[in-house]
């Protein structure tokens, strides 16, 4: 990693992350005017000077260099910020027609941040209840919102006719999707009820892989290409519940058709240990990609291998995915056994 950057650098980076999850942008004097979206802020009231990769939020007062932006808009170090933004192929330069194209995208972040705010109690009960994870983990551990009727001005105008529609007066979970450099790229919709809800929608116009056909991922992509040891999961619940057991970085595929791109992925990108924890079903479409995906993997000399289901279902019985061990013996059971049978100390 690049231990020195230049002003420039900095500007670049910071340019790349407006431009990713700002909606109101517009350029005057050689500097960038854009909403502060992580505050939930609509108005064009914050300052970017790329040159010296310098910002300022007249709203609330507070700017400074690329090191204060990362930390208060992302959380993140100012290495890690340039790890995810740093990249020549992320740079944006603004041009007029590319703001106009931005301004008619979704901005899957924007919805996000407006959904967090809520108290998400119904879900948090839902997943207590149904899939037996205890709040004391939910809150904590798993990254996750609530969406109802009566939130309906979290979202885009136009996007409400299709959120009043699909939920009715019932709540739904929402859980975040990540692109490679992890920004929320999409989000996950899962209708909240007493069972297993056959309901599950993404945001609609937005397709599961980027222009270069890499998928969106549940989980922390970035950290799964860096970690000694990283887990491939397939779905939000069983990514989530993996990401709370701790040990190591979990990477989620949002359908079993994503494994071998997911594997090309990760192909000369990673050098750790790779864990495939495939869905367990009549198909057998999960274990039948799995297997190709760890191939895949084999062939570039990364290590992979798969979950040992068999020596799973010796202790708990009737079980198809992680989400499912959860359930019948409880969180704390489950860590156990994943981390136990999958070696991941």
């Amino acid at each position: 990693m690049q231990e020195k950057w230049t002003p420039a650098d900095y500007g670049n980076a910071m340019l790349s992350a407006v431009s990713s999850n700002a909606e109101s942008i517009r350029q005057r004097g050689g500097k960038l005017y854009f909403n502060g979206w992580w505050r939930n802020g609509s108005k064009a009231n914050v300052v970017l000077n790329a040159d010296s990769g310098s910002y300022y939020d007249f709203k609330e007062g507070t700017g400074g260099g690329a090191k204060v932006f990362a930390s208060e808009v992302f959380g993140l170090s100012l290495p890690d910020f340039m790890l995810r933004f740093g990249g020549g192929e992320a740079f944006l330069k603004i041009r007029e027609p590319e703001k106009q194209q931005r301004r008619s995208r979704l901005n899957p972040q924007h919805i996000w941040g407006r959904i967090k705010r809520r108290d998400p109690r119904w879900v948090t009960r839902w997943l207590e209840a149904v899939r037996g994870i205890p709040p004391s983990v939910s809150q904590r551990h798993i990254r996750y919102g609530e969406t109802r009727a009566s939130t309906i001005e979290d979202w885009p105008g136009r996007l409400r006719p299709w959120i009043t529609e699909a939920l009715g007066e019932c709540p739904a979970a929402v859980f975040p999707i990540f692109n490679r450099h992890g920004a929320i790229a999409n989000l996950h919709l899962r209708m909240i009820s007493d069972g297993k809800s056959p309901w599950r929608r993404f945001l609609p116009g937005i397709r599961l892989v980027d222009q270069d056909g890499v998928p969106l991922f549940y989980g922390d992509p970035l950290r799964a290409i860096e970690d000694d040891v990283a887990v491939v999961c397939e779905g939000a619940i069983d990514t989530e519940l993996f990401r709370s057991f701790g040990g190591c970085s979990v990477i989620g595929l949002t359908s079993s058709s994503m494994a071998e791109r997911t594997a090309r992925f990760l192909c000369g990108k990673t050098r750790g240990d790779i864990l495939i924890v495939p869905h367990l079903d009549d198909s057998r479409a999960g274990q039948l990609a799995a297997a190709k995906m760890m191939a895949e993997l084999k062939k570039a000399d990364i290590p992979a291998r798969l979950f040992d289901w068999t020596r799973l279902l010796s202790h708990v019985d009737d079980v198809g995915d992680v989400g499912d061990v959860v359930a019948k013996v409880g969180w704390q059971d489950a860590r156990e056994l994943f981390l136990d049978i999958g070696g991941i100390e």
